[in-house]
């Protein structure tokens, strides 16, 4: 089964940019890759992911 997740995160920028050390204008994709990683990483780890993703 597919599911499909969508969530709205109030990032605050200059931490995120501090603690990250990424440009301001690449905030919104590294989130956006960050939280991606940490999806499947957890949903592998709980092994219900139907076919294995790469690492």
């Amino acid at each position: 089964m597919k599911v499909k997740v969508s969530v709205t995160l109030d990032i605050d920028v200059d931490a995120w940019v501090l603690v990250n050390g990424v440009e301001r204008d690449e905030v919104r994709a590294d989130v956006h890759s960050w939280a991606r990683y940490l999806l499947f990483e957890a949903a592998a780890d709980n092994d219900v992911l139907s076919r294995p993703t790469p690492r």
